[in-house]
């Protein structure tokens, strides 16, 4: 599991760096429940006050570009989303479509990058980084007219 949260990681700051080349912005959500409980559990400690601690973030980053923004979960190899994050991304489906699971796969001598609906249509396929950022920007310029 550490291996697959690095590789994940090391294939979203991918997407921060490549991003602008396609003229986008990928904007990685901070995962800071860690943080927040032990500043919480200090403050209640301190204050003896009921503090709320978020649990979850809704998704992995926010994708932006001319044509509007996606919602973004990233995985790595075959990782499966969460029963919670495929709840969210379903409702965000029945809002506006704009939620994409983007994937980073290693097969024998190739990278493959994809990008798929929440229900896990394939909405594209490459071994190009750019290629699949400019089809995600295309996707969201054809969901968005």
């Amino acid at each position: 599991m550490l291996k697959i949260k690095k590789e994940e990681a090391v294939f979203e700051n991918n997407m921060i760096k490549y991003a602008p080349y396609a003229g986008c912005i990928y904007v990685k959500i901070p995962d800071v429940v860690g943080i927040i409980a032990k500043v919480a559990r200090k403050q209640q400690e301190k204050e003896g006050a009921s503090v709320y601690i978020a649990h979850n973030r809704p998704c992995d980053a926010i994708f932006i570009c001319k044509y509007g923004n996606a919602l973004i979960e990233a995985k790595y190899n075959i990782n499966q989303l969460t029963p919670k994050q495929l709840e969210f991304g379903k409702q965000i489906t029945a809002i506006n479509y704009l939620f994409f699971v983007i994937r980073k796969k290693h097969l024998k001598n190739i990278t493959q990058y994809s990008f798929a609906d929440v229900y896990g249509e394939n909405l594209f396929k490459t071994n190009n980084i750019i290629e699949l950022i400019r089809a995600i920007r295309d996707k969201i310029r054809e969901y968005t007219k």
